[in-house]
């Protein structure tokens, strides 16, 4: 076997200083991005199938990733219908892939048990801090959430490291607050400098393995035929290379020289000013001393540019953290297409291309190599003449990719297999990634006008689990409340459509899938989209088309679906039939129907 072909030389040393310059300048290259994964199930051209498999994706790495850390970042990717079934490609960082365990999701309960502050709360005074918070409390579920939030103090009686079954119980839990219950959690319990409190960063996480675990179920009951014949097999992870400049005397200068229109003499003094570095020439040289090595998805792509008749049809590769930002450059110039989820944009000064074994693969990372160089050079220019000195971008938390619950079904739904989608709501979330951290991030606290201004005359709640975990049977605080159990929702109505002259094109949907992605309200346009969806059950839906809803109510617009979905609610039917009528002849095949 030949020896691996690393880049090295001029070509590595020149990307190396490239990067390391454009950290110093700022470490976080823009703001967070999300690939459309979060967009996709509200899209006319978003198949169902693919984004099932990407939400599998992103959870199968989820679970993969064993343990805390850099090392252990792990990404996937889907072989189908090759002679042996199908395949499951992982790579991790660096740690080998032995087994999926617990021991991660333990950590997570005892980092929470140990939140003393989250049990001084009492039940009547965060009720009353809502209340006096939210000009309309009729919006929000806040009972739901009340009934929700007393649970967590079943967690000090919980043993030190609990059974799989009750892990499973406070994980469904923990998934209600990515769910449900975000928006009234950061109004509750956000700190002062708009971060979340450390305990509610705890259970977020947790939620994560819930939505994962969802996923990857449902994905095997709508596609069993994926799971016919199924095998995972893993990429071995090349080593860590150490790189250091030696003794190089001024290596920032020899940047700077590369770099058109810059005096590297004058501005060489100016960083360390700017910066307040004392010496910028001993600090670069030892921000370029790092032990590089080869990210997770780039290690799946040299793979398969390795092994090119194995190559996915979905060229999608599931990550357990949102991809960097050398690694979004990588991808972008890559000729495979690969996608990921989602980038956090932060700038890593270990990073490097994989090792090749091929001529042709070396020289191909060799050139994307180099002009990722040149193009960091381009940007530190550009930040050198007209931006040095100016606020640096907060950094990010590397977040999970592409973990929600956007196109799942409701829990206790899975044993089913005949596609419905029940109800589906975004929980918008930029998830905490390191725990540890003492100073979190949450998006900005909602104003009281955006609370508000977000419900429309058909108010959404989504139905909340009163499972409780099996740990809480048998005590409970002392601030015990009984809570109404949540009513016939909206966005837990099924409907399922019929075509008046054609009975096998058909189609069932639920409310809950045609969602707004901003006012969480009913979308009438989103409903016609799926209706006009390219695959076989598509209606070609036309607006002289009327609805016949239970055969007696005729919709064929958005106030008129608005209304309709109220009189539901009202009458609580949860299920309708709908009946799809030609417009012009609506009246005689509704009598005769």
């Amino acid at each position: 076997m030949n020896a691996p072909l690393h880049i090295t030389g001029n070509v590595r040393k020149r990307f190396i200083q490239a990067a390391a310059l454009l950290h110093l300048l700022d470490p976080v290259r823009g703001e967070p991005t999300a690939y459309g994964l979060d967009q996709e199930s509200h899209s006319i051209h978003a198949s169902r199938e693919r984004l099932l498999k990407r939400k599998f994706l992103d959870s199968f790495a989820l679970i993969c990733a064993t343990e805390k850390g850099a090392d252990t970042v792990s990404a996937a990717c889907l072989e189908e219908g090759g002679p042996g079934g199908t395949v499951v490609r992982i790579a991790k960082v660096l740690l080998k892939i032995t087994r999926l365990d617990i021991t991660k999701i333990r950590g997570y309960m005892r980092l929470l048990q140990k939140s003393n502050k989250v049990f001084e709360e009492t039940i009547p005074a965060l009720e009353l801090r809502l209340m006096q918070t939210l000009p309309d409390t009729t919006s929000l579920p806040i009972q739901d959430f009340l009934h929700w939030f007393e649970q967590i103090f079943s967690l000090q009686h919980l043993r030190s490291n609990p059974e799989p079954d009750i892990l499973l119980d406070w994980l469904k839990w923990a998934g209600e607050a990515r769910r449900t219950f975000l928006r009234l959690l950061k109004i509750a319990f956000t700190n002062n400098d708009q971060s979340l409190q450390r305990w509610v960063s705890i259970v977020l996480k947790l939620g994560r393995y819930s939505i994962a675990a969802r996923a990857l179920t449902q994905t095997a009951c709508e596609f069993p035929a994926l799971f016919d014949t199924i095998v995972i097999e893993a990429i071995p992870a090349p080593s860590k290379v150490r790189f250091s400049l030696g003794d190089e005397k001024v290596p920032l200068t020899c940047t700077l020289r590369r770099i058109p229109e810059i005096k590297a003499d004058e501005m060489v003094p100016r960083l360390a000013r700017i910066l307040d570095i004392q010496d910028a020439e001993s600090f670069f040289r030892k921000s370029c001393s790092v032990d590089l090595v080869a990210h997770a998805e780039l290690q799946i792509i040299n793979f398969y540019d390795h092994n090119p008749s194995l190559k996915p049809r979905l060229p999608f590769i599931g990550v357990s953290k949102k991809s960097c930002y050398l690694c979004s450059v990588f991808l972008t110039a890559h000729p495979g297409s690969f996608q990921v989820s989602s980038c956090h944009q932060k700038l890593y000064l270990s990073w490097i291309p994989p090792p090749a074994m091929d001529l042709g693969v070396y020289k191909l990372y060799r050139d994307i190599a180099a002009y990722m160089a040149r193009k960091m050079e381009g940007i530190a220019r550009q930040e050198l003449t007209g931006r040095l000195g100016s606020k640096r971008t907060p950094i990010p938390a590397d977040s999970t990719a592409g973990i929600s619950f956007s196109g799942l079904t409701e829990l206790g739904t899975l044993h089913t297999i005949d596609h419905v989608e029940h109800v589906e709501v975004e929980a918008a979330l930029e998830s905490i990634d390191s725990i540890g951290e003492p100073h979190l991030v949450s998006q900005t606290r909602p104003t009281h006008s955006h609370i508000s201004s977000s419900v429309r005359s058909v108010t959404v709640m989504p139905q909340t689990s009163r499972s409780k975990p099996a740990s809480m049977n048998d005590s409970g605080p002392s601030n015990s409340r009984q809570f109404p159990k949540p009513e016939c929702t909206v966005s837990s109505m099924v409907f399922h459509f019929r075509h008046l002259c054609d009975e096998n094109r058909q189609d069932i949907i639920t409310i809950g899938s045609v969602l707004d992605p901003d006012t969480h309200s009913p979308s009438w346009s989103r409903l016609i989209e799926l209706l006009n969806s390219d695959d076989d059950l598509g209606f070609g839906f036309r607006e002289s088309d009327i609805m016949l809803v239970n055969n007696h109510v005729r919709v064929r617009n958005e106030r008129q679906f608005t209304a309709c979905l109220q009189y539901l609610q009202n009458m609580s039917i949860l299920n309708s039939e709908i009946l799809i009528c030609d417009g012009g002849s609506s009246s005689r095949d509704s009598t005769s129907s």
